[in-house]
Parts: structure tokens; C-alpha cells; sequence
């Protein structure tokens, strides 16, 4: 091989590694939730989103929810919505409600992802201070709204699944009202039914709660939709006297949807 044959191969080789090395910068950076940019939200279910316990970045909000924000509020009013997120996260909840207000009426389009968020974050505050009138309130009067049916039915399913996924009993049947009120809207959504089929377990009606479960577990191809109605059907085959099958799903749902609270709730189960 004479020489310029051998530069030529290795100037190849080095353009390969630069290519490479580019693509993987780009899917890293992809990959990475935006941590700087002080946008958090509250997630509805969603592929590659659920239901929050506190207004998170842990997986980084989505890239329109940030655009949305970034070209909504002044810096000033971005500023105000970053002491929200942290006064949310220090359990300041009466500040944090006091502070979404200050940004509601910024956003005028209120079908957009934006408007529905902080919505949502209000209404984890007002639950987070057991202020259930409250929170009923903010979900009656948005599905009254000029707005979506879809936008209805996430204000609807976030609201339901929030109380769900993190055991409120003490308002167990305002989750199911709303889940119901959801399926009123969107009778064929198999995410609520499998909201409204673990509401129903959660309160002992067993019978029609484990049909709604399994409409969503074999309709449904959202993975935590699969592994929330997986859970929720353990929960039933264990109070049925099947243990060892309850325990298979419940360890089964841990395993294909490792949220933090669906392994909390698990594990103390698997421990009984």
C-alpha cells in the first residue's frame, strides 16, 4: 500500500470516529433532562411521563412544555415560576398555589400544554393541604372551558390519578367521580378505565374494577398502562386468596415500570 493510499484510509478512519463521536454527543444531549433551565412540570400520563408527586424535572419536561414557557413569560415572570417549583418542593404549598396564580392569566391560550400544567401543579397543592373543594373546583370549572375534550380528559385522568397513586383514601371517591367523568367524555380511553379500575380496587369493589383492568392491561400498548393495571390486578388476586399469583404481577409491574411510588406500595404489599 503505498502512501497515499494510507492516508487516505486513516484520514477515513478519523472522519468515522468524528461522525460517531458527534452522534453521540447528540443522543446524550437528547437524553438529558434540561436541569438549568428552571422549567419543571407536573406530568400527565403520557409516553414517558406520569403523574408527579411534586412539580419535577427528574426526567426533564418536555422540549414543547419549555418552548412553551421560554416564549410565554418575561424573565421576570420565569424567575416567579422558578420560586414556585422550589417552594413546591420545600412543602410550602399555600406559596406555591399563590404563585401560579401570579402566572395563570399570562397564558391566554388555555388548550395549550402550559396553562393545563400549572393548573395541575395548583391542584397537587391545594390536595398536598387537603383542600379537596379546592381542587374540585379547579377541574369542574377547566372541563366547563371552551377547551379540548383532550385537555378535559387529562385535567380529569391527572387529577384521579394523583389521588390514586398516592393512596389518598380520604378521597377515593372524588377519584373515581372524576375517572368517571372522564370515561363520560372519552368512553373508549383505556388509560382512564384503568384509572377508574384502580380507584374501584382501592375501595373494595373488586367485581367491576378487575373488568375495567383488564380492558386496559390487553388494549392498551402504553407500558404503564400494561404495568399499573398489572399492579391492580395482583392487588385483586391477593384479597381473592391467590397470593402467590398477586405477588407474580405485582413484582412483574415493579419490574416494567419502576416508578417511585408503584415500588413503594409494592414492596410494603410483597412484605404483608
Amino acid at each position: 500500500m503505498n502512501w497515499t493510499n494510507t492516508l487516505f484510509v486513516i484520514g477515513c478512519f478519523i472522519g468515522c470516529v468524528l461522525v460517531v463521536w458527534s452522534c453521540w454527543r447528540a443522543i446524550k444531549g437528547s437524553r438529558e433532562p434540561d436541569t438549568n433551565s428552571g422549567i419543571y412540570y407536573f406530568g400527565n400520563k403520557a409516553p414517558g411521563a406520569t403523574v408527579q408527586s411534586t412539580v419535577t424535572n427528574t426526567r426533564g419536561p418536555t422540549e414543547g412544555l419549555v418552548a412553551e414557557y421560554r416564549a410565554t413569560f418575561s424573565q421576570d415572570q420565569l424567575e416567579v415560576f422558578r420560586h414556585m417549583a422550589k417552594a413546591h418542593h420545600a412543602n410550602q404549598f399555600a406559596e406555591a398555589a399563590a404563585l401560579v396564580d401570579k402566572l395563570l392569566p399570562v397564558i391566554t391560550d388555555h388548550n395549550s400544554e402550559g396553562y393545563l400544567n400549572l393548573l395541575l401543579i395548583k391542584l397537587d397543592c391545594f390536595l398536598k393541604q387537603n383542600h379537596i373543594e379546592k381542587a374540585e373546583c379547579i377541574c369542574l370549572e377547566y372541563i366547563q372551558e371552551n377547551v379540548s375534550q383532550e385537555q378535559k380528559v387529562k385535567m380529569l385522568d391527572g387529577a384521579a390519578s394523583y389521588i390514586l397513586y398516592h393512596s389518598l383514601s380520604a378521597f377515593s371517591k372524588q377519584a373515581e367521580r372524576f375517572a368517571r367523568m372522564g370515561l363520560e367524555l372519552a368512553p373508549e380511553k383505556l388509560t382512564l378505565k384503568g384509572t377508574l379500575g384502580g380507584t374501584l380496587v382501592e375501595q373494595g369493589n373488586f367485581a367491576e374494577g378487575e373488568l375495567l383492568l383488564h380492558d386496559c392491561l390487553h388494549g392498551s400498548k402504553a407500558l404503564h398502562d400494561k404495568a399499573i393495571s398489572s399492579f391492580y390486578l395482583g392487588i385483586v388476586k391477593m384479597r381473592n386468596g391467590d397470593a402467590r399469583g398477586g405477588k407474580r404481577l405485582i413484582k412483574r409491574a415493579m419490574e416494567m415500570y419502576p416508578e417511585a411510588w408503584l415500588v413503594a406500595k409494592g414492596t410494603a404489599l410483597l412484605k404483608g
